[in-house]
């Protein structure tokens, strides 16, 4: 994903019409250190048609509202590409964050999430998600980054707390950088690359028929075991649909293989190279264990998962 946010804008139409980003906006950000090099391109839901595919989906996937962009200069020369993008809500920067953020970067030692690596970092707060990107070969340390990223984000003061959903996954032995937060099927194409759509989450929507959107969280685990295992849980809007994507994610992992067994609301599923998906509903939840060495592994995750959901349920 190197270059993301430097190639989703390309052929939109720079310094259209839109609404000016509410409490954060690089209109009015003085980054000290740093001289602003041309003016601020804006852009509106209308100017984000989407040329690149599904890359340029990983933000048309969430619900966007506008966006800015200005070219920056440092002291030493160096020049940096600066979007700032605001959504409806924080769950959906925070998921835009977790699908765009730099695969191989490591965390950034400030009060705003954030995650770099050289040549871009990408960061969250409340409603907005900044990226930066390094304009030339030669990498930007990290504390440059960081510095520019925190006058731009920590004055303001947006929440910094995921989704409630991603609260149901297991900190134990759980990777961070595995974690996403999406409503689409694109970014679990990159994770697990099936070819076709089935968990049934379909493609960006737009207006009203956003209210139907699936929501999924994905991440990897290391079992007790040794074993490691990627779990998917998806919130569909109804149980039908949810039905639905079992009975899909069932045939696919079926295909060649050795056989399916159900026992109370597991389903285990030997796949062609001898390893067990699991799948697991409850309502309009499904969840996922995708094929491991052991099932036993996903099992013990999802359990806890199933549990966490309840609690979830009987605070609310």
């Amino acid at each position: 994903m190197r270059g993301l946010a430097s190639v989703i804008l390309l052929g939109l139409a720079a310094g259209c019409a839109a609404p000016p980003l509410g409490e954060v906006s690089l209109a009015t950000f003085d980054p000290h250190e740093w001289e602003p090099e041309g003016p601020v391109d804006r852009y509106g839901p209308g100017s984000f048609f989407n040329p690149l595919g599904a890359r340029a989906d990983d933000l048309l996937g969430f619900a966007i509202l506008d966006g800015e962009r200005r070219h920056y200069v440092g002291a030493g020369r160096e020049k940096v590409e600066v979007f700032l993008f605001r959504f409806l809500e924080p769950a959906e920067a925070y998921g835009a964050w977790t699908v765009t953020r730099p695969a191989s970067g490591e965390t950034a030692s400030f009060d705003v999430p954030a995650v770099a690596d050289g040549s871009r970092l990408a960061a969250w707060k409340g409603n907005y998600l900044l990226t930066i990107s390094a304009q030339g070969s030669a990498p930007l340390p990290m504390e440059a980054f960081a510095r520019l990223a925190e006058s731009l984000l920590l004055p303001y003061g947006g929440t910094t707390d995921p989704p409630a959903l991603m609260g149901v996954l297991p900190r134990k032995a759980r990777s961070p950088r595995s974690e996403m937060y999406f409503h689409v099927r694109g970014p679990l194409d990159r994770a697990f690359p099936a070819g076709e759509d089935i968990f049934l989450l379909g493609g960006p929507r737009q207006g009203a028929d956003r209210a139907k959107d699936p929501t999924a969280v994905f991440a990897a685990f290391m079992g007790e075991d040794g074993n490691e295992v990627s779990i998917l849980l998806v919130r569909h809007p109804d149980r039908a649909l949810a039905e639905k994507a079992r009975a899909s994610a069932e045939e696919y992992f079926a295909k060649g293989g050795g056989g399916r067994r159900t026992h109370g609301p597991f389903t285990d599923i030997t796949t062609r190279d001898k390893r067990t998906a699991v799948l697991f509903l409850s309502g309009r939840f499904l969840i996922c264990g995708f094929p491991a060495r052991k099932g036993e592994t996903a099992k013990a995750v999802i359990v806890e998962i199933v549990e966490r959901l309840r609690a979830m349920a009987g605070r609310g």
